[in-house]
């Protein structure tokens, strides 16, 4: 009954898919043509058809025009080189003269030809709609009908599943190659399938769509709990060596409806949404760099946590969905607002937003006085990272009259790590610490935090 429960969800699910692609299909004509009636067509329609010296890729005027990524996923009742096809000509008929029209034969070879002449005479020049299709993962099961990778366990039905996705990717394969699509990628499906799917296909695919957790756990500074960090990590190495982008969706809602319960780490996200602002106003005002900060309608000087959420996300090389819809958070989360405060993200910034986000999405709050987030932008930070097997106590190094003094990290203060925990202390360029076993033993050396103002540097202990 549950199985069936769930072919029956994706049934709605891809009806109502359909529906979305419809209503999308005429928002995009609606607000491509009040772009270009709002800034006038002087000539750009004409202009864009124009040819480059081969005389087939027409050029378009990307400043007059809507820039438009379409995200398609496929899900388990839409795979197989049929339902893929049907579904995927279904959504194309949807985007009538917003996209060149569907081939009657994906294995014809002049459809490329086609297709080129559709670019020029059939398609809306007002926008430029790119289309990207995602295959989920196929679900697999156990004998216990549990999800698992489909790699894990081979059975006959679990095969099936197999040909069936390979089958849809081959389809997205040959429209690719006609350039009917722009991307293709897989959504949630497990690290070790994505290693076995990636061996399979002729046309790698360009992006991952994952959740903000194991975005989180796969390109942040190795803050996690237990064997958490080694799964984001193998996801995000995998996915490196392959050059795929990883895509987040809904970043900020996923980790802003934790807030109540984390009020330490929320606290800390909007005190430096305020410091960040005023920092960078400043370093633009000194600097004569024209951009635009602001972030709300309502006149507020601090940029926002979704903001920074986003920027911090970026700034890792991770993409981000926002999933926004009112007009105050369309503007705080567009393309410029973003990039303009990710490219400004010290290190240390990281470092402490890392932090705060690993806070928000695990069961554990920040303590009251954690230390981070003090303004001035000159002092760095130290990222401890304990895989001793036992706490660990960070003592600071003072000078003391021509001799050294450790002074103990107050516990609330990062100076108590436990095991797999990491812990982030702000200190000067050059200080000095020490870090203690229970048993009283010292770990290494004393440990220098050799980088420069702005910046981190990452403290593995181990025995």
């Amino acid at each position: 009954n549950i199985r069936k429960n769930e072919e029956n969800e994706e049934i709605l699910e891809a009806s109502m898919a359909k529906t979305a692609i419809s209503l999308v299909g005429r928002a995009i004509t609606f607000f491509g043509k009040e772009s270009m009636s709002f800034h006038g067509d002087k000539g750009l329609l004409r202009n864009a058809a124009n040819k480059d010296q081969s005389g087939y890729d027409p050029k378009y005027d990307y400043e007059n025009r809507l820039e438009i990524h379409l995200l398609i996923g496929l899900s388990d009742t839409e795979l197989g080189k049929e339902k893929t096809t049907a579904t995927l000509r279904d959504i194309f008929s949807e985007l009538d003269e917003l996209v060149p029209p569907f081939p009657n034969n994906l294995d014809a070879d002049d459809t490329q030809h086609e297709t080129e002449r559709a670019v020029l005479s059939q398609i809306d020049r007002h926008v430029d709609l790119r289309i990207h299709v995602l295959l989920r993962s196929p679900r697999c099961q156990d004998q216990s009908d549990l999800i698992i990778p489909c790699t894990k366990y081979t059975s006959p039905a679990n095969y099936e599943k197999l040909e069936k996705w390979t089958e849809s990717y081959n389809v997205a394969e040959k429209l690719y190659d006609k350039k009917l699509i722009n991307g293709i990628g897989f959504d949630g499906v497990y690290v070790e399938d994505v290693r076995k799917f990636i061996q399979k296909c002729r046309i790698k695919p360009q992006i991952y769509r994952g959740d903000v957790y194991q975005a989180l756990e796969g390109y942040g500074r190795r803050m996690g709990v237990g064997n958490h960090i080694s799964d984001g990590k193998e996801l995000q190495q995998v996915l490196q060596d392959h050059n795929v982008t990883f895509l987040s969706s809904n970043v900020a809602g996923h980790v802003l409806e934790n807030k109540h319960l984390r009020p330490h780490a929320y606290g800390l996200l909007q005190h430096l949404g305020s410091v960040l602002y005023h920092a960078h106003r400043e370093y633009n005002e000194q600097n004569g760099v024209d951009s635009i900060i602001s972030t709300n309608l309502k006149g507020g000087e601090y940029y926002t946590v979704p903001r920074l959420i986003l920027a911090y996300l970026v700034k890792r090389k991770v993409g981000v969905l926002p999933h926004a819809y009112k007009a105050e958070h369309l503007a705080d989360d567009a393309p410029e607002s973003v990039s303009s405060l990710a490219s400004f993200l010290s290190e240390r910034r990281l470092a402490e937003i890392g932090m705060a986000l690993k806070a928000m999405i695990s069961e554990k709050d920040l303590p009251e006085d954690h230390g981070l987030g003090m303004e001035g932008e000159h002092d760095a930070a130290a990222v401890f990272h304990n895989e001793v097997g036992q706490e660990v106590y960070l003592f600071r190094i003072l000078d003391d009259i021509g001799s050294e003094k450790e002074v103990a990290i107050p516990p609330e203060r990062g100076g108590i790590v436990e095991h797999g925990h990491s812990a982030v202390i702000i200190a000067n360029p050059g200080d000095k610490f020490a870090v203690y076993r229970a048993d009283g033993k010292r770990i290494d050396n004393f440990l220098t935090l050799n980088t420069v103002p702005g910046g981190a540097e990452d403290f593995v202990l181990q025995l």
